[in-house]
């Protein structure tokens, strides 16, 4: 685990070159943030405290790590940029400051992270996903105080539009069950299945066994915590059932 450095942890980027910076890889989605100006902003929004241990999916050749160091953990995919960062950083991981732990974030469990209090990242498009599920929906999982994550602009506006056709479905009538909601006339047209058998018996059947196993079947949206939303959804993705972004302000009646 990290061990919170006695300086700020705002440090200023460093304008040093790493030399021989391994050809990034497309089928990771990778790509470099040398924009100061956008690096300081991410650590700006997520509010460090000096005695935060910071979690940093993916670090790349560590521009953004500059600004967490002494309070950062980091993981790592890609094999070839660890031997940049163990030199870039090698001051800093002899005086226990910062850690770099190799391993595929998406597969790893979140119970084997030691302790860590936010997750600041910028995060490789093709694995958006998963590292948003992984924080948000495993468990058992490690309680952290928040999360700032750079993502493409096209993968957010589709998780938040995918999310607001969930709760707009689940609030739809505030006093059905979300067996009701999710199986109704009014949901169906919002719903799809990744299978080959995309029909609407599937999708429900889909949907009526994940509420089950959840214990959620007939347990109302106003009784539900925000994780237990979060979820539903990814525990639905996981079977196949996806939502189709809504382009309606607000729901109506069926």
């Amino acid at each position: 685990m990290a061990i919170p450095a006695k300086a700020s942890p705002f440090a200023t980027v460093s304008s040093v070159r790493v030399e021989n910076t391994p050809s990034l890889k497309r089928s990771l989605g990778q790509h470099l943030l040398v924009n100061t100006s956008v690096l300081q902003s991410i650590v700006d929004a997520a509010e460090i405290h000096k005695s935060d241990h910071v979690l940093e999916v993916g670090p790349g050749t560590g521009n953004l790590t500059l600004l967490l160091l002494g309070v950062a953990k980091r993981v790592e995919y890609d094999h070839r940029m660890i031997a940049q960062l163990e030199e870039r950083f090698a001051a800093e991981i002899a005086a226990a400051r910062l850690k770099i732990v190799h391993g595929d974030f998406a597969k790893m469990s979140m119970a084997s992270l030691p302790k860590f209090d936010l997750c600041v990242a910028n995060i490789p498009y093709n694995i958006s996903s998963p590292v948003v599920g992984q924080l948000l929906g495993k468990s058992p999982h490690p309680r952290f105080r928040g999360a700032v994550l750079m993502v493409q602009e096209e993968f957010a506006l589709r998780l938040m539009a995918t999310l607001d056709t969930f709760l707009r479905i689940a609030f739809q009538r505030k006093n059905k069950t979300l067996r009701s909601q999710l199986t109704s006339k009014f949901a169906a047209p919002f719903l799809r299945v990744a299978s080959k058998e995309d029909t609407a018996a599937a999708t429900k059947e889909i949907v009526l066994s994940t509420l089950t196993s959840l214990g959620l079947l007939d347990t109302r949206a106003v009784k539900l915590t925000g994780s237990q939303f979060i979820t539903i959804l990814e525990a639905l993705h996981a079977g196949g059932v996806s939502f189709v972004p809504s382009t309606f302000g607000t729901f109506e009646d069926d």
